[in-house]
């Protein structure tokens, strides 16, 4: 198995907007605590987020339709 990178690149939101209020970073790799697991993301609903909406309609919350 491979060992896990210690850091990685993220794309992080610096606040309300277009892709001008978008940043790649490199940032260490979250650590676990214990009980938890750490996981990679694809896609977040990005376009909601970006803009400065979250609203997710009939979405339950763990993403199924209610």
């Amino acid at each position: 198995m491979k060992t896990p990178p210690s850091t990685m690149r993220a794309v992080v939101l610096q606040g309300p907007g277009g892709p001008e209020a978008l940043e790649v970073r490199h940032l260490p790799v979250p650590q676990p605590v214990p009980g938890k697991k750490v996981v990679r993301l694809l896609h977040e609903d990005e376009g909601g987020a970006r803009t400065g909406r979250r609203d997710h309609g009939d979405l339950d919350r763990n993403g199924a339709r209610a």
